[in-house]
């Protein structure tokens, strides 16, 4: 259990600050335990996205003496909150050793490998996610597949695993075959002009994928930290 290991990992440090850097209802379970050890004097900084509008209160309704957050959009947020809290922003760091934009050069050609010559100039939608119900993965699809009756010059790349048959809530997820086939034939869109992508990428190749897209899509219901996004 994280929290058990927390609580042994303080004790047995005693830190003066503590940092730690995670979703909303992560940190609150953190916070929570954190004011509970009576041997911890000393400060805590949750570091936290806040990528919703309106957020509850409640979410945050532990003890903390400063918080960060990744953009002036969060730090606004916290604002509406509670006016007095100390909030500061501190962009996610992107490390450009791994990360960067190619060359319309380079994207050409990483485009012919990835999609194929075919598909090389076309209009690339493009999602990256797990394949849990959270992540919206039918309403991506059929989104997509509305779209594609309008802008036929278009194909839609997706990163994720292709099937996941989890009875669970939370864990499990979608089978993206049969939703390919199942929007494809309803708006008589051509199955392969969705692309799946459902092995190891290195992070170099994961930078390409990112570069070749023209438009990136989410319809998550819901994150606490949208890493993909970032």
């Amino acid at each position: 259990n994280g929290i058990l290991q927390l609580r042994d990992i303080i004790k047995k440090v005693n830190p003066e600050i503590i940092i730690s850097l995670g979703d909303t209802e992560l940190l609150k379970h953190q916070g929570l335990a954190i004011q509970n050890i009576k041997a911890f004097n000393g400060i805590f900084i949750p570091y936290i996205p806040l990528d919703v509008n309106n957020a509850d209160k409640d979410w945050f309704n532990y003890n903390k003496d400063y918080i960060l957050t990744v953009s002036e959009h969060s730090k606004k947020q916290f604002k509406l909150i509670n006016k007095d809290i100390s909030v500061e922003c501190l962009p996610h760091i992107i490390d450009e050793n791994h990360y960067r934009i190619l060359t319309f050069e380079e994207k050409q050609s990483v485009r012919k490998k990835m999609v194929g010559e075919e598909f090389k100039d076309s209009f690339i939608v493009g999602s990256i996610n797990c394949n849990c119900f959270r992540k919206k993965w039918d309403v991506l699809i059929h989104s997509f597949c509305i779209f594609a009756q309008k802008v036929e010059n278009s194909i839609l790349v997706i990163k994720t695993n292709v099937n996941n048959d989890a009875k669970d809530t939370v864990y499990g997820g979608y089978n993206i075959i049969d939703l390919i086939k199942k929007y494809c034939g309803f708006y008589s869109i051509k199955p392969n002009r969705i692309r799946i992508i459902d092995s190891f990428l290195s992070r170099r190749d994961l930078n390409n994928l990112y570069n070749i897209f023209d438009v990136f899509l989410s319809t998550t219901s819901g994150e606490g930290w949208g890493l993909t996004t970032i």
